[in-house]
């Protein structure tokens, strides 16, 4: 399958940020890894456990969607987002975390 995108722009961006340094072989490794196939497969990510003892209701339903930006879109309508953002700005308004600008 296609990527949707090029991951190793990101890969390398947030290396940048963590004060990382990787190979071109480790980057592929990493792209390889972190692929949306292979990511929506790792069953630590997937949460497949919480499926097994039912803390997600859905047990068909996948953790990781379309690995699409954006799309937690159409899950969330105004009610769900106002919540998200109150969330937001109440718990995460004491960091100063700040991603590298291009």
């Amino acid at each position: 399958m296609e990527p949707l995108f090029n991951l190793r722009p990101t890969i390398k961006k947030v290396s940048l940020f963590l004060e990382q340094s990787y190979s071109e072989e480790e980057y592929e490794i990493l792209e390889e890894h972190l692929s949306i196939d292979n990511f929506r497969n790792n069953k630590s990510v997937n949460a497949e456990e919480d499926k097994d003892i039912g803390v997600i209701s859905n047990p068909e339903g996948s953790f990781i969607r379309k690995g699409v930006v954006g799309g937690w879109r159409p899950y969330f309508d105004d009610e769900l987002n106002a919540e998200a953002d109150r969330w937001i700005e109440e718990n995460l308004n004491t960091f100063d975390l700040r991603f590298p600008s291009k």
